[in-house]
């Protein structure tokens, strides 16, 4: 047959008891940290994703450059080849 287990006597027992209730407060404050965290992150998220498709001025603008230096670089070659390049309609 298998004994049961022990009951710790009391000494130890507070022992115990103490040693839970100073991880409970070291735990406390973890889990407000936690808790505003998570907050945060839930309101970044939404913020990084508006962001990531909606094209910042100087995006736009470096677009707008690569663009010139391409019809640039074309009318270059073009002339170098003797080659017309099209030119698309002004609006």
């Amino acid at each position: 047959m298998t004994s049961l287990p022990t009951v710790p006597v009391p000494r130890s027992g507070s022992h115990v008891v103490r040693r839970v209730e100073g991880l409970f407060a070291l735990a406390d404050p973890l889990e407000l940290r936690l808790a505003k965290a998570r907050g945060q992150v839930d309101q970044l998220t939404p913020s990084l994703l508006a962001r990531a498709w909606t094209p910042s001025p100087p995006a736009r603008l470096s677009c707008a450059i690569s663009l010139r230096e391409i019809r640039l670089a074309r009318s270059q070659r073009a002339r170098l080849t003797g080659k017309l390049v099209p030119k698309k309609p002004q609006r």
